[in-house]
């Protein structure tokens, strides 16, 4: 007789066993860092686009929305944001839109009390947006240009729009347009920002960097 070799059901179901602890062990993290790749890569083109507009507007009108750091005291030059605003919406096709998204963002005493951290502790975040802009992409966008102070040269960039997961640092990112050197306005989180345990600041991810150091040096 010859005899056929080869594996019980005993050690098959063992082997399936070993292959199933093994994927539920590493699939949740490649999704995870897929899911973080794509985000980077999100902002990193929302922000390209934003800071493009920023700079013709600042160049080409000579429009001027930005703070600016004096005596240790957050200065902001305001009267120009929401012509700025309109010439972004023009140029960029931004579209403003009627939905109330004020709750769907944890508020910087939630954040912190969870583990997340700020570059600005003494930041006091607005509690509500201001009427959100979405651009072709389905990006958010959110200004503040009744503010007379920093804030007012400030925005919020929702990367994915109504999907979650509305984290900072994740796919919600805070921003200020900066005149810090003098010469050029730019979209920077060196004044304030905030992120949700795991998340990035937007340097980090303009750097190509995985986690958040180097904080001692302003933008």
């Amino acid at each position: 007789m010859i005899r056929k070799k080869g594996f019980t059901l005993a050690e098959v179901l063992i082997t399936l066993g070993i292959i199933g602890i093994i994927a539920a062990l590493t699939i949740p993290h490649l999704i995870s860092k897929w899911q973080r790749a794509a985000f980077n890569s999100a902002f990193k083109k929302n922000y390209s686009v934003l800071q493009n507009a920023i700079n013709a507007a600042s160049n080409d009108e000579g429009l001027d929305c930005y703070a600016y750091e004096a005596k240790g005291a957050y200065i902001a030059q305001t009267n120009d944001c929401p012509a700025l605003i309109e010439y972004m919406a023009n140029t960029i096709g931004l579209q403003p839109i009627k939905t109330n998204r004020n709750k769907l963002y944890p508020s910087a005493t939630e954040v912190l009390n969870k583990g997340g951290s700020s570059l600005n502790n003494s930041c006091s975040f607005p509690s509500r947006f201001s009427t959100p802009y979405v651009m072709k992409n389905g990006t958010y966008v959110y200004f503040f240009p009744n503010r007379s102070d920093y804030y007012g040269a400030s925005l919020i960039l929702d990367i994915n729009g109504e999907s979650g997961p509305n984290k900072w640092g994740y796919d919600v990112y805070f921003m200020i347009m900066s005149n810090r050197n003098g010469m050029s306005v730019t979209l920077t989180d060196e004044y304030c920002s905030l992120v949700n345990k795991g998340g990035l600041f937007p340097r980090t991810i303009l750097r190509n960097q995985t986690k958040n150091t180097n904080f001692d040096k302003l933008w």
